[in-house]
C-alpha cells in the first residue's frame, strides 16, 4: 500500500479536486465514476458507482459517516460506504438522494 504525505495529497486535490458541501462545511475531493459489470444468468448487468477521493484527515475531522448528506455539483447525495486504506486518501461512495426515501 502506498501512503501519501499531506503535501502530496494537497497538491493532488488542489489540481483535480472540487468543493464538496457537507452541512455548513466544505472539503475538496475528486469525483470518480467507474463502471460495474455483473454477469448473471440473464446476461450482463451494467451500472456505475460514484465515489469521492478525499484527504483522510479532513474527513475524520468532519465526522462524516454512512447516511451523511453531501452536495456535489449542486446535486444531493447520500454516503453509503466509506473505505479507508490508510494511505491518506479515503474513498466515499455516494448515490443520488431520492426525496422521501430513508438512506
Amino acid at each position: 500500500m502506498r501512503a501519501f504525505s499531506d503535501k502530496q495529497t494537497d497538491v493532488f486535490l488542489n489540481a483535480f479536486g472540487e468543493p464538496i458541501t457537507y452541512g455548513a462545511s466544505t472539503f475538496r475531493a475528486i469525483l470518480n465514476v467507474r463502471p460495474v459489470v455483473i454477469e448473471g444468468t440473464e446476461g450482463l448487468i451494467e451500472d456505475e458507482e460514484t465515489f469521492l477521493s478525499a484527504k483522510s484527515i479532513d474527513i475524520s475531522a468532519l465526522n462524516l459517516s454512512i447516511g451523511s448528506q453531501l452536495i456535489v455539483r449542486g446535486t444531493d447525495y447520500t454516503v453509503y460506504r466509506i473505505y479507508n486504506d490508510l494511505s491518506g486518501v479515503i474513498e466515499i461512495y455516494i448515490r443520488v438522494t431520492i426525496a422521501g426515501l430513508i438512506p
